[in-house]
């Protein structure tokens, strides 16, 4: 089964932005057809080959982060996390994942190929392909990365990408606060009072 078309599933990632449609493919199929780490045999990431040198090489060092930095440039990791976590943020560049057996056993399962007729470098496209211990092979193809001029975030993904950032340094609450607060920015009484807002403390 294959497709090619627009994750709508995943945040925009914390991480190099040629391996943003990989994430979002690997997204999209864990998200659609269930698949679970125990189900995949091989995983095989269509990218550009322009790319390739910068997330994909050396293999072995992409498969294994040794740091978050590492990870972010990464295509095997991304998958990985987007298969096992049906996400690539934040968490997923942290100690605790990059020591994860699960995320490293399928970072390993992971080969890197040239994209079709890639339209690079005008779109970073990604394309993961599954084969299945079922015998099932799965396909899901992003032609334009989001985040494109051609494809910009909505404004819920915007959102939702500050609210995974924000609460890694601050409550629910305040992030809640802030959110509020700049997305009403045109409605607040003066400049002290959004700052006061910003900084947690009262008006």
């Amino acid at each position: 089964m294959a497709s090619r078309r627009h994750a709508e599933s995943c945040q925009a990632v914390p991480a190099c932005h040629f391996t943003h449609a990989c994430a979002d493919a690997a997204v999209a199929l864990a998200t659609t057809h269930g698949v679970t780490a125990e189900d995949i045999v091989e995983v095989q990431a269509l990218v550009p080959a322009g790319v390739h040198k910068t997330v994909c090489e050396p293999i072995g060092t992409k498969r294994c982060p040794q740091n978050s930095y590492d990870a972010q440039f990464s295509v095997p990791w991304a998958i990985a996390s987007g298969l096992a976590r049906k996400r690539f943020g934040l968490t997923e560049l942290s100690d605790e994942a990059l020591n994860d057996p699960e995320l490293l056993a399928l970072a390993a399962k992971v080969t890197c190929a040239d994209y079709p007729d890639a339209p690079f470098p005008k779109y970073y496209s990604g394309e993961v392909v599954l084969t299945l211990g079922d015998g099932r092979t799965l396909t899901h193809g992003e032609e334009i990365n989001r985040g494109n001029p051609d494809r910009p975030l909505t404004n819920d993904e915007i959102v939702a990408k500050y609210w995974e950032n924000a609460t890694t340094a601050v409550s629910d609450n305040r992030a809640e606060a802030i959110r509020d607060a700049v997305l009403g920015l045109d409605a607040q009484p003066d400049a002290r009072a959004f700052a006061a807002v910003l900084a947690g403390v009262p008006v």
